[in-house]
């Protein structure tokens, strides 16, 4: 096997753009697709099927489960595990955004896949399971700096890819050097925020609908199931989205003022030992919790 890179992705870092317009259109390395990815690192298999892939090629696998915490799956460290066992001379690309912003975007894609639940619900949610943890950088990075050494785990800002993603990919693609035609690169938007008016009314909709994407739907509020609710609904409110001004959802004005400094203090210190262990000073111009 030649090189081999895993884009560990967090949820709401553009991943989604970097699997269907960036790595496909990678002429040296084969980008294999999330739901082959997502097969072995969610069951207990420890070996990766490499069925249908040449292993004599770079290979990049780009998936959101690795860094994602569920139920009835492997936790984060164990599927950091099996990575290593699978590729131990792997290069590990790791994204990070604010979390308070990755708090406001999940909310809105929650909302946008039949969420019911209040941003403050659904950050006690994310308290009492533990899924908040999968949004503390400094442990996880430094779960994979000490399986895979620290000059092989790469750490990126989302907040410098929005600010110039031109800029940015022309730094990116000549550090991996990738072979890929730039001009061809489309760099529409795949995955967008609600305006905060059309969350509040789509979430009132989506009370009359069992359609839910993405998570649980027995932990939701449904009264009454509306057959095809949920598809007009969405088709209305989504067009309506592009022609309101920018108005998305703010944490702070959302939750309660013990729910905000809860999440303050959780990620400061992660963010505090991120900025003195490993540099990222970026994390002060970016206005991380610190």
């Amino acid at each position: 096997m030649n090189k081999v890179i895993i884009h560990a992705a967090y949820p709401r870092t553009a991943s989604t753009w970097f699997q269907e317009s960036f790595y496909p259109n990678i002429l040296n390395y084969n980008f294999i697709n999330a739901k082959n990815f997502r097969e072995f690192i969610q069951n207990k298999e420890t070996k990766f099927n490499f069925k249908e892939i040449n292993q004599n090629n770079n290979l990049i696998f780009c998936d959101e489960e690795i860094m994602n915490i569920k139920k009835n799956t492997l936790d984060i460290k164990s599927k950091a595990k099996k990575i290593k066992q699978n590729f131990p001379g792997a290069t590990i690309i790791i994204f990070i955004r604010n979390q308070i912003k990755i708090l406001e975007s999940k909310y809105s894609f929650y909302v946008q896949n039949g969420g019911t639940k209040s941003f403050n619900k659904m950050i006690e949610h994310l308290f009492d399971t533990n899924k908040i943890n999968q949004w503390n950088y400094f442990e996880q990075i430094t779960l994979y700096t000490n399986l895979f050494g620290r000059n092989n785990v790469k750490i990126y800002f989302y907040e410098d890819f929005k600010a110039n993603n031109k800029l940015f990919l022309k730094n990116y693609i000549s550090t991996f050097n990738f072979d890929i035609d730039f001009n061809a690169i489309n760099f529409n938007i795949k995955n967008y925020s609600l305006n905060n008016n059309i969350i509040k009314y789509l979430r009132f909709f989506n009370q009359f609908t069992r359609e839910k994407n993405f998570f649980e739907p027995d932990e939701e509020k449904i009264l009454i199931n509306i057959p095809y609710l949920f598809y007009i609904t969405r088709k209305i409110f989504f067009n309506l989205n592009k022609i309101l001004s920018k108005n998305n959802i703010k944490l702070e004005k959302n939750i309660t003022r013990k729910n905000y400094l809860r999440i303050i203090n959780f990620f400061s210190e992660s963010n505090q030992k991120l900025i003195s262990e490993f540099n990222l000073t970026c994390l002060n111009k970016y206005k991380y919790p610190l």
